[in-house]
């Protein structure tokens, strides 16, 4: 369940940042709900790997991109080896069961934490604005968004 959030922070992110660029440009005539729907669907068609690759592609910091890409290595050994190991409940014994506990929960950590980091990956490389409010978080917003 960790892995979700996870796609959706990233497919999230992305869709607020006008500078990421996943379709082409739409006519000036555009309706912007038209244009945030049309980008919606796409980021949410695409697979994580293709994502970070439409990040790539957007001045990514180098150390930022390579954490994404071994986020999706984690999440690919989940979702694709994971169960290879027959890892499944009435086979296993207690030595099994702790191990196979601390393996998914440091995967649910590296998901969540992931899913937090994005909006700053996106920030440093200038997709978003990130501003940060004292005792309270922050708040993320496309740099575009006021003329700017």
């Amino acid at each position: 369940m960790a892995a979700a959030p996870l796609e959706d922070a990233v497919v999230t992110s992305m869709l607020v940042c006008d500078r990421v660029k996943v379709t082409a440009e739409l006519g000036d005539d555009a309706a912007k709900w038209d244009s945030f729907l049309v980008k919606r669907k796409h980021i949410q068609a695409s697979t994580l790997g293709s994502l970070i690759a439409i990040l790539a592609r957007h001045n990514l910091d180098e150390a930022d991109l390579a954490y994404l890409k071994w986020l999706k290595l984690k999440r690919d050994f989940f979702i694709h080896r994971y169960f290879h190991a027959g890892l499944w409940p009435g086979e296993l014994n207690d030595a099994d069961i702790d191990r196979a506990c601390r393996t998914l929960g440091a995967l649910e950590l590296i998901f969540h934490r992931g899913a937090h980091r994005i909006m700053g990956i996106l920030g440093r490389a200038g997709l978003m604005k990130i501003q940060v409010i004292p005792g309270a978080g922050s708040l993320a917003f496309d740099p575009d968004l006021f003329g700017e």
